[in-house]
């Protein structure tokens, strides 16, 4: 009975394993074309592109400066601030119950090339390495009245290089009071 139970296992184990290895396919002009499109059989690994109207001379063409566009966006860890990314700019706006009821005019914000720092009455509030370097005379600032008594302030960064961040902060500094 232990035999039989053994010899059991060991035949579904075979075939369960035989389901892991790979089919090769030899070509061969007996296979249909339905068989050549299912398993890309190409004896002479080209692939034809007639139909697309392109030569090789095309495709060694250089590409023009094609502005290529996409939007990503996110929010920070604690949800005190959410941007808004293309290819040249990042939108962030930010927000933070730690600020509530101080005055809009009394808030500061400053960009270097690769950093922001945020003061309120003179004190570093806020300081943060930025993902990438940026163009701060081009970069824009508006701080306003926000709900429930809580400031916001909203950034139009433009970056130094076009590209992807993913994200607004590479890192926080240590001088700040509060973590965005």
């Amino acid at each position: 009975m232990i035999v039989v139970l053994w010899l059991c296992c060991m035949c579904s184990l075979l075939a369960y394993l035989d389901a892991f290895v790979p089919v090769k396919v030899k070509y061969s002009s007996s296979n249909t074309f339905l068989q050549k499109k299912l398993y890309n059989i190409n004896p002479s690994n080209s692939v034809d592109v007639s139909d697309l109207n392109i030569t090789m001379s095309d495709l060694e063409k250089p590409l023009d400066d094609v502005e290529l566009e996409f939007e990503s966006s996110g929010v920070s860890e604690r949800g005190y601030y959410s941007w808004v990314e293309s290819l040249k700019h990042i939108e962030v706006s930010f927000s933070h119950p730690g600020i509530r009821g101080q005055p809009k005019d009394a808030i500061l914000a400053e960009f270097t090339s690769s950093t922001l720092t945020i003061s309120i009455f003179g004190y570093v509030t806020y300081s943060a390495v930025l993902e990438g370097p940026i163009i701060p005379e081009e970069s824009k600032i508006e701080i306003s009245d926000g709900d429930d008594n809580i400031p916001k302030i909203f950034l139009d960064v433009t970056k130094a290089t076009p590209g992807r961040w993913n994200r607004f902060v590479r890192e926080v500094g240590a001088n700040g009071l509060l973590t965005y």
